[in-house]
């Protein structure tokens, strides 16, 4: 089996397309400090699909 270059992206962040909840949930005081703090870690379900993936693969994780 040939190996392959599997490209890992993390796409974080909090996109509300609702209006009632745009209105209400996004103006709570702090919550984009918050989401700013979750986007900078990294994506757990990305790490653990690296994991899984045989030694030959050649992975990148951005």
């Amino acid at each position: 089996m040939k190996a392959m270059k599997i490209g890992l992206i993390a796409m974080s962040g909090v996109r509300a397309w609702d209006t009632e909840l745009l209105e209400l949930a996004l103006s709570m005081p702090g919550f984009v400090e918050r989401n700013e703090l979750i986007a900078q870690l990294p994506s757990l379900g990305l790490l653990t699909l690296a994991g899984c993936t045989p030694a030959s693969d050649e992975i990148s994780y951005s």
